[in-house]
């Protein structure tokens, strides 16, 4: 209601602590009305940038040109890394076709851990959906960054059930000779992007890497993904840090 609206943005500029106003701007992005809406682009002029990253994340949940607007502005001038991955982030869950320039643009932007790029290749599959299958796979092997990677890896699994090609892409790269050196993060993105295909194959491919593998974690990730593959469950949330 446009009441609970006016009493979580009060509660925003009075409270001092980072998080409690992350929070509250979540909340806001969860009534889902023009009072909340508006509340969160008055929040916006709060300087932590933390604060300004919960805003951009709750604005994601508004499919309206106004916010696209916004995340737009904060993607492309924000002086915070975070706000600006959130926004990008933000554009990719609201399918702006007008943030696809942003989006390519961040693929070629150096940063910290890859944030920028991680971003943009989330907001290149939100935006593209199955048409960004091509550009995934390329972004997905070498010689990107390995943070680059793995975004691509798992938005392949998110994207490409049933579709022609990704299923064999995941397979060989599961099967590469990288893989007998056992990256954690590699292994489990691509267990996970297989398990999220639900295809039948998956099942094989999987159960050739664990007869291979001298490592026990990696037989015992591929025996939980099989399990959920073959009892048709979805897999597991990926657990933000």
């Amino acid at each position: 209601s446009d009441e609970a609206a006016a009493l979580i943005e009060r509660a925003f500029r009075r409270e001092r602590f980072w998080a409690g106003r992350y929070e509250m701007a979540k909340a806001l992005g969860a009534c889902k009305n023009d009072a909340a809406f508006a509340a969160l682009g008055r929040c916006l002029k709060i300087a932590d940038h933390r604060s300004r990253r919960g805003v951009a994340e709750a604005l994601a949940g508004y499919p309206r040109p106004e916010a696209v607007r916004i995340l737009l502005d904060l993607a492309r001038r924000d002086p915070a890394y975070r706000v600006r991955t959130a926004a990008l982030r933000g554009l990719g869950a609201l399918k702006a076709r007008a943030g696809l320039p942003v989006a390519l643009k961040a693929l070629r932007e150096d940063s910290w851990a890859e944030l920028i790029r991680r971003a943009g290749v989330a907001a290149l599959a939100g935006i593209e959906g199955l048409r960004a299958l091509p550009r995934l796979k390329g972004l997905s092997s070498s010689p990107h960054p390995l943070p680059v990677r793995l975004e691509a890896i798992d938005w392949l699994g998110r994207l490409g059930r049933g579709e022609q090609g990704v299923f064999e892409h995941l397979e060989a790269m599961l099967e590469g000779t990288s893989l007998r050196e056992a990256n954690r993060r590699l292994v489990f993105t691509l267990v996970g992007a297989l398990e999220s295909l639900k295809d039948d194959r998956s099942v094989a491919a999987l159960r050739r890497l664990a007869a291979e593998t001298r490592h026990g974690w990696v037989k015992m990730v591929v025996e939980d993904a099989v399990a959920r593959i073959r009892e048709g469950l979805d897999p597991e949330p990926e657990k933000k840090a």
